[in-house]
This record gives C-alpha cells, structure tokens and sequence, in this order.
C-alpha cells in the first residue's frame, strides 16, 4: 500500500479528471518517422495495469532506433506503436485486479 503520508497524499486525489483523449508519438510507417497525434485515445487500463498521467518524459537509446527503424527497432517493436518507457507520472486508474495499489 502507498504511504500517503510520504507523498503528501490528500482525499482530492483519489478523484482524477480523466481526458478521453491525449496526446502521443505513434510509429506507423516502417520508415524514419513518428506521427504526432493530438486526439488519441486515452487507454483503459488491462489486467494487472493502472494507468499513468505522464508528469515528465525522456528518451532513450531504443527510441531513437524505433524512430529511424533500423535492425534493433524491427526486434524490438512491431508497428503500430506508442514510444516511451523513460517516464515518472501519477497512477490515477486501476486495472482489474491490481490489488498492491489504492488510489
């Protein structure tokens, strides 16, 4: 469980205005290239996942290879996708059963 203590947790938290949409980076060309989408969907979260709101962002070595689309982004990814994993962000949606977090 989070120490909502430690993270200065208040009640107003528990309740996120979620947006339909957002905004992302998508690889749909096996091409150098990502599309900037401003109307995206905004994910349900699966079995087991929660749902971020993305506070900060970087990027790393595999996104510059996704981006160009050499050998080591065809292992690592098939397109369509959504780049980015180097993120800090807030949980603010619980996937079905995610039991080791409370909003």
């Amino acid at each position: 469980e989070i120490n909502k203590a430690q993270y200065n947790f208040t009640p107003a938290m528990a309740s996120f205005n979620i947006p339909k949409t957002m905004k992302a980076l998508v690889k749909t060309k096996e091409d150098v290239s990502y599309t900037y989408e401003t109307s995206m969907a905004v994910p349900e979260p699966k079995e087991g996942e929660v749902l971020l709101r993305v506070d900060s962002v970087a990027i790393c070595g595999s996104d510059i290879a996704l981006y160009q689309w050499n050998d080591v982004a065809k292992v690592i990814a098939s397109i369509p996708f959504v780049p980015g994993h180097e993120c800090a962000g807030t949980v603010v949606k619980l996937g079905p059963a995610v039991k080791s977090l409370k909003l």
